[in-house]
Protein backbone atom coordinates (compact mmCIF):
# COMPACT_ATOMS: atom_id res chain seq x y z
CA UNK A 1 0.00 0.00 0.00
CA UNK A 2 0.92 3.51 -0.80
CA UNK A 3 2.03 5.80 2.23
CA UNK A 4 -0.02 9.40 2.48
CA UNK A 5 2.45 12.20 1.93
CA UNK A 6 1.24 15.68 2.82
CA UNK A 7 3.66 18.80 1.19
CA UNK A 8 3.25 21.26 4.30
CA UNK A 9 3.74 18.63 7.21
CA UNK A 10 6.23 20.55 7.97
CA UNK A 11 4.91 23.42 7.81
CA UNK A 12 1.91 22.13 9.91
CA UNK A 13 4.68 20.78 12.53
CA UNK A 14 5.97 24.35 12.78
CA UNK A 15 2.70 25.85 13.17
CA UNK A 16 1.56 23.47 15.90
CA UNK A 17 4.52 24.22 17.98
CA UNK A 18 4.46 28.10 17.53
CA UNK A 19 0.81 27.65 18.31
CA UNK A 20 2.01 25.73 21.60
CA UNK A 21 4.89 28.13 22.32
CA UNK A 22 1.87 31.47 22.56
CA UNK A 23 -0.23 29.24 24.68
CA UNK A 24 2.83 28.68 27.05
CA UNK A 25 3.61 32.49 27.04
CA UNK A 26 -0.09 33.39 27.48
CA UNK A 27 -0.12 30.88 30.53
CA UNK A 28 3.27 32.77 31.77
CA UNK A 29 1.76 36.56 31.00
CA UNK A 30 -1.40 35.73 32.80
CA UNK A 31 0.30 34.43 36.27
CA UNK A 32 2.55 37.56 35.75
CA UNK A 33 -0.38 39.72 35.76
CA UNK A 34 -2.50 37.40 38.54
CA UNK A 35 1.02 38.61 40.59
CA UNK A 36 1.07 42.14 39.58
CA UNK A 37 -2.64 42.39 40.54
CA UNK A 38 -2.36 40.83 44.03
CA UNK A 39 1.12 42.95 44.69
CA UNK A 40 -1.11 45.85 44.26
CA UNK A 41 -4.15 45.22 46.10
CA UNK A 42 -1.59 44.51 49.08
CA UNK A 43 -0.22 47.62 48.62
CA UNK A 44 -3.52 49.54 48.06
CA UNK A 45 -4.85 48.21 51.48
CA UNK A 46 -1.40 49.25 53.17
CA UNK A 47 -1.83 52.77 51.75
CA UNK A 48 -5.64 53.20 53.20
CA UNK A 49 -4.63 51.78 56.28
CA UNK A 50 -1.42 54.01 56.52
CA UNK A 51 -4.30 57.20 55.69
CA UNK A 52 -6.73 55.84 58.51
CA UNK A 53 -3.72 56.13 61.31
CA UNK A 54 -2.41 58.90 59.54
CA UNK A 55 -5.91 60.57 59.90
CA UNK A 56 -7.09 59.38 63.30
CA UNK A 57 -3.52 60.13 64.38
CA UNK A 58 -3.71 63.73 63.23
CA UNK A 59 -6.78 64.48 64.69
CA UNK A 60 -5.55 63.41 67.92
CA UNK A 61 -2.49 65.38 67.40
CA UNK A 62 -0.73 62.59 68.40
CA UNK A 63 1.95 62.47 64.94
CA UNK A 64 5.12 63.65 65.98
CA UNK A 65 7.45 62.23 63.11
CA UNK A 66 5.21 63.79 60.31
CA UNK A 67 7.92 64.21 57.65
CA UNK A 68 9.01 60.83 57.67
CA UNK A 69 5.45 59.23 57.71
CA UNK A 70 4.69 61.91 54.56
CA UNK A 71 7.92 60.46 52.89
CA UNK A 72 7.03 57.01 53.56
CA UNK A 73 3.46 57.88 52.39
CA UNK A 74 4.55 59.34 49.10
CA UNK A 75 7.31 57.00 48.25
CA UNK A 76 3.89 54.13 48.58
CA UNK A 77 2.06 56.04 46.10
CA UNK A 78 5.19 56.44 43.57
CA UNK A 79 5.27 52.47 44.22
CA UNK A 80 1.58 52.53 43.78
CA UNK A 81 1.70 54.28 40.28
CA UNK A 82 4.90 52.55 38.35
CA UNK A 83 2.05 48.94 39.94
CA UNK A 84 -0.26 50.53 37.54
CA UNK A 85 1.57 51.38 34.99
CA UNK A 86 3.45 47.95 35.11
CA UNK A 87 -0.05 46.00 35.42
CA UNK A 88 -1.68 47.89 32.10
CA UNK A 89 1.62 46.75 30.31
CA UNK A 90 1.59 43.73 31.14
CA UNK A 91 -2.61 43.46 30.29
CA UNK A 92 -1.55 44.87 26.56
CA UNK A 93 1.40 42.71 26.36
CA UNK A 94 -1.11 39.54 27.35
CA UNK A 95 -3.52 40.88 24.91
CA UNK A 96 -0.97 40.99 21.90
CA UNK A 97 -0.06 37.51 22.76
CA UNK A 98 -3.59 36.34 22.81
CA UNK A 99 -4.09 37.61 19.63
CA UNK A 100 -0.86 35.80 18.39
CA UNK A 101 -1.80 32.90 19.89
CA UNK A 102 -5.47 32.86 18.50
CA UNK A 103 -3.90 33.72 14.90
CA UNK A 104 -1.37 30.58 15.52
CA UNK A 105 -4.11 28.34 16.09
CA UNK A 106 -6.15 29.44 13.34
CA UNK A 107 -3.25 29.26 10.81
CA UNK A 108 -2.87 25.12 12.30
CA UNK A 109 -6.15 24.75 11.79
CA UNK A 110 -6.40 25.98 8.17
CA UNK A 111 -3.34 23.76 7.69
CA UNK A 112 -4.87 20.75 9.35
CA UNK A 113 -8.04 21.09 7.20
CA UNK A 114 -5.98 21.36 4.33
CA UNK A 115 -4.25 17.91 5.29
CA UNK A 116 -7.69 16.53 5.81
CA UNK A 117 -8.70 17.29 2.00
CA UNK A 118 -5.31 16.16 0.74
CA UNK A 119 -5.81 12.63 2.66
CA UNK A 120 -9.23 12.29 1.30
CA UNK A 121 -8.40 13.03 -2.32
CA UNK A 122 -5.34 10.72 -2.26
CA UNK A 123 -7.61 7.93 -0.54
CA UNK A 124 -10.44 8.22 -3.23
CA UNK A 125 -7.44 8.06 -5.80
CA UNK A 126 -6.12 5.10 -3.94
CA UNK A 127 -9.12 3.54 -3.69
CA UNK A 128 -10.35 3.85 -7.03
CA UNK A 129 -6.99 2.76 -8.60
CA UNK A 130 -7.13 -0.16 -6.38
CA UNK A 131 -10.48 -0.98 -7.52
CA UNK A 132 -9.57 -0.51 -10.80
CA UNK A 133 -6.53 -2.74 -10.59
CA UNK A 134 -9.10 -5.84 -9.38
CA UNK A 135 -11.12 -5.28 -11.83
CA UNK A 136 -8.75 -5.71 -14.37
CA UNK A 137 -6.56 -8.33 -12.74
CA UNK A 138 -10.21 -10.39 -12.69
CA UNK A 139 -10.98 -10.09 -16.05
CA UNK A 140 -7.17 -10.91 -17.04
CA UNK A 141 -8.64 -14.08 -14.96
CA UNK A 142 -11.32 -14.82 -17.28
Amino acid sequence: MKTFYFPLETLLKVKHQAAQKFQVEVAQLQSNLKYLNQDYENLRLEITSLEKEWNGSRSKGKFKQEDQFLQFFKTLQTRQKKLQKQIQDARETLEATQRKAEKALHERKTIEKLKEKHYSQWKRTYDRAEHDETAFSTLEDT
